[in-house]
Formats: structure tokens, C-alpha cells, sequence
């Protein structure tokens, strides 16, 4: 029996570069936005990994949202529950649990109001460049950024 140390390597987390393209003033994860779609490859070629996240989303949705002292809020409660479907919290949380991050349209009426919440696909949405402050002031979204020469991003 020996006492050498042995070192196994597994599959190493490779992140892409982030790249600014500042003609365009947008910042993507990789070439094109890419690597939204190689974790997403990665999640559909695996029936374990997808069983995983499925399970994790189920269990970090549970019952939905709720609210504690029902009596005092429940009219804040069920206009929250008019913004924000069910179906679209399932897709934050799933965006949130795949990706690390999620991505919201916010609807607002003409008072300021928050009218609605929709999810957004992150793989579709991109920050802008920081401004001078280091602040990110908007995002671009398009339904292709492989072809975004074609599906010109908002």
C-alpha cells in the first residue's frame, strides 16, 4: 500500500469573458451572449442536472408567496398577487436557479404605480456599459444575440 497523494481533476468551472462592446454599449457573457445557452445545453443534456434544478425550483417556490398577519396586509397581498402570476415567479426562480441571476420587466402606470411583473428570459437580456458613477442605467434585450445584427436589440 502506498502513501501517495493522488489529485483527481473534474471538470474545471470555465465562466467566459465578459466583453463590453462599446460601440454598441452593451456587455455580453461571452461571444454573442453564449454562454446563457451553454448552461442551458448543459441542463437539457443532462437528466440528472435538469431533475436537480427542477427539484430545487419546486422546493424554493413551495406554496408560493405568503404573507405573514393576513388580516393587516391582505389588500396589499392579493394586489401583489395580481402583479406577479404564479407562472412568472416559477420562471424567476427557475432563471434565478439556473443562471444566478433573473431578469423583470416592471410595468408601471401613468401615476408611477408598479402595474405589472413579467419574466424576462435572462439569457435575452444584457446590461448596458457603467456610466460614469459605476452605475448600470438600462438593458438591452433581443431574441437572438447570435444573430443580433438581424434581431436588432431594444
Amino acid at each position: 500500500m502506498s502513501n501517495d497523494i493522488r489529485l483527481i481533476t473534474l471538470n474545471n468551472y470555465e465562466r467566459p469573458k465578459i466583453l463590453e462592446n462599446k460601440s454598441k454599449g452593451w456587455v455580453t457573457n461571452g461571444r454573442n451572449n453564449e454562454f446563457y445557452q451553454y448552461l442551458i445545453d448543459r441542463k437539457n443534456g443532462s437528466p440528472t442536472h435538469s431533475t436537480i434544478l427542477n427539484s430545487f425550483n419546486n422546493l424554493v417556490y413551495g406554496n408560493g408567496l405568503s404573507v405573514k398577519n393576513v388580516e393587516r396586509n391582505l389588500s396589499d397581498f392579493t394586489r401583489f398577487k395580481t402583479i406577479l402570476s404564479n407562472k412568472d415567479l416559477r420562471r424567476i426562480i427557475a432563471d434565478f436557479n439556473l443562471f444566478g441571476e433573473a431578469s423583470m420587466q416592471i410595468v408601471r402606470t401613468k401615476g408611477g404605480d408598479i402595474s405589472s411583473v413579467y419574466h424576462l428570459p435572462k439569457e435575452l437580456v444584457v446590461p448596458s456599459i457603467e456610466n460614469e458613477e459605476g452605475e448600470i442605467t438600462s438593458y438591452w434585450f433581443c431574441k437572438d444575440w447570435s444573430n443580433a445584427n438581424k434581431n436588432k436589440p431594444e
